[in-house]
C-alpha cells in the first residue's frame, strides 16, 4: 500500500472513529490531547504502531508468546487448527470442544455435544468469518492482517453457571485490577476488584444494567497476578484475560482494546483514572 493509500484509509479511520465515539459518548474525541481511557484506546486503535500486535491477538499465534513466556501448562488444550472449514473432519472432533475464529474477538462456537450440533448451521457460520476482517467493523488495526483460521480447543467446564473470567488489567506492564465476569448461562455477574480482592465502586454502564455482585476470591490469585505481570510486561497497557478452574489456571486471550474502546465507566471519574496510567508515547518504542 503507497503511503498515499495510506494517508486516506487514516483520514477514513478517523471519520469512522469520531462518529461512532459521539455515538457512544455523547461528546467529541479529543485527538489532540487525549486524557481519558476512552479517548486513548480510541487514538490508539488506529495507530501503525497497533498493527504490531497481531500475533498477540491471534487466537493460535498468541500461544506461542504464552507457551515462551509461562509454559505450555497454562494454554488450554488444542485439538487443531484449519484454514478452511473443509479441512475440519467433524468426525474427529472430540464430543465437546470450542472453536474460535483466530483473527477477531467474540468469534466462538461453544459445544458441549457434538452430537447435538448443526453442523450446516455451523459450517455457514465459520465460513462467514473466514471471508470477513474485523477490522472493517471496527478499525481495530491489530486485527487487519491476521490470517483468518479456526481453531478447536478443550471445552473447559467450572459449574453449570458457565466459566468465570479474570481480566486484569495492566499498566506498564503491572496489574492494577481484576474485573470478573461469572455466571454468564445463568445469574451473570460482573465486578471491579482490586489486587487484594477488595470490591471496587467501579463499574461499567450496560443496557441492560448489570448491577455489581459479589464473587469469590480464586485460588492462587497472588499466582495469576504473577502471570499477567509476565504475559503484559512488554506493552504499556494490555488487559491480560485468564480462567482459574478449581486452583487450575488458564490463559484466555490479550486485548489492548477491550470492548473496542466503548465501556462506559461508573463512575465517570476513573474514565481518567485508567486514562492517566496510560502512556501512549510509551508505544513508540514497541517494536513487536
Amino acid at each position: 500500500m503507497s503511503h498515499f493509500q495510506e494517508s486516506i484509509r487514516y483520514l477514513f479511520d478517523v471519520k469512522y472513529v469520531n462518529a461512532v465515539y459521539k455515538y457512544v459518548f455523547h461528546r467529541r474525541l479529543n485527538w489532540l490531547h487525549p486524557k481519558r481511557y476512552t479517548d486513548k484506546i480510541h487514538v490508539f486503535k488506529i495507530s501503525a504502531v497497533t498493527e504490531k500486535l497481531s500475533r498477540y491477538v491471534d487466537k493460535f499465534a498468541v500461544r506461542e508468546h504464552v507457551s515462551s513466556t509461562l509454559g505450555d501448562e497454562y494454554l488450554i488444550p488444542l485439538y487443531g487448527v484449519f484454514n478452511t472449514v473443509e479441512e475440519m473432519d467433524f468426525e474427529k472432533l472430540p464430543k465437546s470442544f470450542v472453536l474460535k475464529a483466530t483473527h477477531g474477538s467474540g468469534w466462538n462456537i461453544i459445544c458441549p455435544d457434538k452430537d447435538k450440533l448443526d453442523w450446516s448451521q455451523v459450517k455457514e457460520k465459520l465460513d462467514g468469518w473466514l471471508k470477513t476482517n474485523f477490522y472493517d467493523h471496527t478499525r481495530e488495526r491489530q486485527y487487519k492482517s491476521i490470517v483468518p483460521r479456526i481453531v478447536c480447543e478443550k471445552l473447559l467446564f467450572e459449574n453449570e453457571d458457565g466459566l468465570t473470567e479474570y481480566k486484569i488489567h495492566c499498566f506498564g506492564g503491572k496489574p492494577f485490577c481484576i474485573r470478573v465476569q461469572a455466571g454468564r448461562l445463568k445469574r451473570i455477574r460482573k465486578s471491579f476488584y482490586d489486587l487484594e480482592w477488595n470490591q471496587m465502586d467501579l463499574n461499567y454502564l450496560h443496557t441492560p444494567p448489570t448491577p455489581p455482585a459479589p464473587v469469590d476470591k480464586p485460588k492462587h490469585l497472588k499466582k495469576m497476578l504473577e502471570l499477567a505481570e509476565k504475559l503484559a510486561k512488554p506493552f504499556p497497557y494490555v488487559r491480560v484475560d485468564l480462567y482459574n478452574i478449581a486452583g487450575k489456571i488458564y490463559f484466555s486471550e490479550l486485548t489492548f482494546t477491550p470492548n473496542n474502546g466503548q465501556d462506559r465507566f461508573d463512575p465517570d471519574f476513573y474514565d481518567e483514572v485508567f486514562g492517566s496510567m496510560i502512556d501512549l508515547e510509551a508505544w513508540n518504542s514497541f517494536s513487536g
